[in-house]
């Protein structure tokens, strides 16, 4: 049985019929293990196949394979099964995506939480900070216990990823109520915008997908570990996130 998951076990996640087709050994979880693709491809081709489907978290490559991480067992089945076979446009491929799931059972959130509970525990008092906008100095985030240039960022367009209940412990944004539409290379992604309070620039936006989500994404220069500087007629000097 695919996944390994009694009848029973299966219901109780909401996990599909396809747990009962066999068609993978591999204990059910939510990260996904990708291969098949051409050494050429870079990751931000194959983030287009997964960046629509519900649950998405985000896609990495650790010493060459590549894993593809969802908020569930169902969001991760349900690309599976959708995405299976898949080829990327643009690229020759002898045959189409091979999915399956990772076969370490840990998830990628668990693994993420316990290397921010490490530089936590050595570094939280003083890698702490406060970050302003850069077009007209307000405070907008204070991190926790790490800095926004340690954390990872988006293929797509260089945003900083941070999981809100470990790495803000204070977010002074407006958020909209509208999510604004971003067509990527394939497909069409929706952000909830988050903008300063005092100049209305725009500086984070969240993924505007059903249910909720713990991720928040940082817009590449526009914070600053200082309020800038201004000159005589109000412009702000160039300031260096950090």
């Amino acid at each position: 049985m695919a996944g390994l998951f009694k009848q029973q076990e299966a219901n109780a996640i909401g996990l599909d019929s396809y747990a009962n087709k066999g068609a993978t050994r591999t204990r059910a979880n939510s990260t996904l293990f990708v291969r098949g693709f051409p050494k050429a491809v870079p990751l931000s081709a194959l983030e287009t196949i997964f960046v629509d489907c519900p649950g998405y978290i985000g896609i990495r490559q650790v010493r060459g394979s590549c894993f593809v991480d969802f908020e569930t067992v169902k969001t991760a089945t349900n690309a599976m099964i959708k995405m299976q076979g898949s080829r990327i446009q643009g690229y020759q491929m002898r045959e189409g995506l091979q999915i399956d799931y990772d076969k370490d059972v840990g998830k990628a959130v668990t693994k993420k939480r316990e290397r921010d509970a490490d530089i936590q525990k050595t570094h939280h008092s003083n890698r702490s900070a406060d970050y302003f906008c850069s077009g007209c100095g307000s405070k907008a985030i204070r991190t926790n216990g790490v800095l926004l240039c340690e954390l990872p960022t988006r293929s797509t367009d260089g945003a900083v990823v941070l999981e809100e209940e470990v790495h803000v412990s204070e977010l002074l944004l407006t958020a909209a109520t509208e999510p604004v539409a971003i067509r990527r290379e394939k497909g069409v992604e929706k952000q909830l915008r988050m903008t300063c309070r005092s100049c209305e620039q725009w500086l984070a936006y969240r993924p505007a997908k059903v249910g909720s989500t713990a991720y928040l994404y940082v817009r590449s220069a526009v914070l600053s570990l200082s309020p800038p500087m201004f000159g005589p007629r109000g412009d702000a000097s160039a300031a260096t996130s950090g």
